[in-house]
């Protein structure tokens, strides 16, 4: 590396040292963005070099504590431009560095916006099931109303939609805050619509929505079969997306599964990004146990085994609220019942007492995948190899789709590694099989039925 690079680098270093000190950046957004960009000098002009689109977004709103940051370094104020890494590679040097950086400008008085400080990106646990929703919420949250838009989240209830709405307002907040956003439940857009055309301000209620930057929509399943709701919220919509202002919606399910959504919504919703969310596997739900212990109050003077996470990992991981609502169990067993500073497995057990189902506290290693296709093979009158082959008769497939949605029920393992021991599968499959079983089950005796069945024979 010239000696240049080395200085280039060396004073990039040390203005980072002074950005993190004196910022207000998330943690996220400066590993994310800052740490990967780089510095180039030329007499007056300091330009940075950012990855990404989205990096460079975020980098051009700190222009002036990256000025200030640099100022202490070099002791001499700069100008800072901002350009991608790709671009600079491909341009003149000095056209670059002398280019006028692009200014989005915000405009209108804050709004009301019920965002909670308390759920933002940082302390957002990441994994397999979840990281397609991360990642587009953090990419609108930073340039809103530009990429995608509708962003369509949808899962089931406590898998962290709600707290990715949040995330996303309170990073609007921080880059914009002049932007006017409001989050608002599905129920709640039914109520303001009601009181808004009993008390004859309808207009004034679609105006308010209409002139928002950013609307967050939460659950919005429960504003179907409402007809004029669907009016309103579609009026709403269209003004906002033909303004280029981001709209962001969550929902139990896909659009074309809510009944008594109006096609036009339906079809709405569809022009966007569609994102689903899915159950946190194994090694997500024991890394949300550990920040929820490092959060949790009373915590920080007990020692919890390392077994007792996987226990509750195993047993617990149907959605991230099952699993907060286990370690505010087990805190509370540990601090009022249990006279040791250490929990261990049998403690865990005692505090949770019969609210597991037997089949699931059989230890997972005492089981694998080949073990249950084996059980479904025979109850089913099928061999392994049929079971796990492409032929997709009635018979077979519902045995298929039952075997791999036992693999995640009992044993809990990630998607990816159930579709590499079922005959090298796609997760999505995996996927979609214990949806559609979870699903099924609800309304199908003999399904019901079928299941106890084949998980009674897998307890022996």
């Amino acid at each position: 590396m010239k000696q240049r690079d080395l200085f280039f680098v060396d004073t990039w270093q040390k203005t980072l040292d002074f950005i993190r000190k004196n910022g207000n950046l998330d943690d996220y957004s400066f590993k994310s963005c800052f740490l990967p960009s780089e510095l180039i000098l030329d007499e007056n002009i300091a330009i940075v070099l950012a990855n990404d689109a989205i990096g460079k977004s975020i980098i051009e709103k700190q222009i002036d504590l990256i000025e200030s940051s640099l100022a202490q370094v070099l002791d001499t104020k700069l100008k800072v431009n901002v350009i991608l890494k790709k671009d600079f590679k491909q341009a003149d040097f000095q056209d670059q560095l002398y280019k006028e950086p692009e200014v989005k400008t915000t405009k209108g008085i804050y709004y009301d916006d019920k965002i909670s400080p308390n759920q933002n990106f940082d302390n957002f646990v990441v994994g397999d099931s979840n990281k397609h929703g991360k990642i587009a919420a953090f990419t609108i949250a930073a340039n809103p109303g530009t990429l995608y838009n509708p962003i369509f989240i949808y899962g089931n209830s406590g898998l962290g939609k709600t707290h990715l709405l949040q995330a996303i307002g309170n990073t609007v907040k921080h880059n914009y805050p002049n932007y006017k956003m409001a989050y608002i439940t599905g129920l709640e857009f039914v109520d303001s619509v009601y009181r808004s055309i009993k008390n004859g301000d309808i207009d004034l209620f679609k105006r308010d929505l209409s002139n928002l930057d950013i609307l967050l929509i939460d659950d919005v399943q429960f504003i179907a079969g409402k007809e004029k709701t669907h009016e309103i919220f579609f009026s709403v919509f269209n003004t906002l997306i033909n303004n280029r202002k981001q709209v962001v919606i969550t929902s139990d399910r896909l659009p074309s599964e809510i009944k008594g959504l109006e096609n036009r919504l339906i079809s709405r919703f569809n022009s966007g990004l569609n994102v689903m969310i899915d159950p946190p596997e194994y090694e997500t739900s024991v890394d949300i146990l550990k920040l929820k212990l490092k959060n949790s109050v009373g915590a920080s003077q007990i020692e919890i085994d390392d077994e007792v996470l996987n226990f509750i990992a195993t047993n617990m991981a149907t959605d991230v609220r099952e699993l907060e609502g286990a370690i505010n169990r087990l805190l509370f067993y540990a601090i009022n019942f249990h006279d040791n500073s250490k929990i261990t497995v049998e403690t865990a057990m005692s505090a949770f007492g019969g609210t597991i189902s037997h089949h699931k506290v059989k230890k997972s290693d005492e089981l694998t995948c080949s073990d249950i296709i084996k059980v479904v093979a025979n109850y089913y009158n099928l061999t392994s190899s049929q079971l796990l082959s492409k032929v997709r008769t009635k018979n077979i497939a519902l045995a298929r789709h039952i075997a791999l949605y036992e693999c995640r029920n009992i044993l809990n393992l990630p998607y990816k590694k159930i579709g590499k021991e079922c005959g090298n599968r796609d997760h999505s499959t995996i996927i979609n099989s214990f949806n559609k079983i979870t699903k099924q089950s609800k309304s199908d005796i003999a399904l019901r039925t079928a299941l106890n069945q084949i998980e009674n024979q897998l307890k022996d």
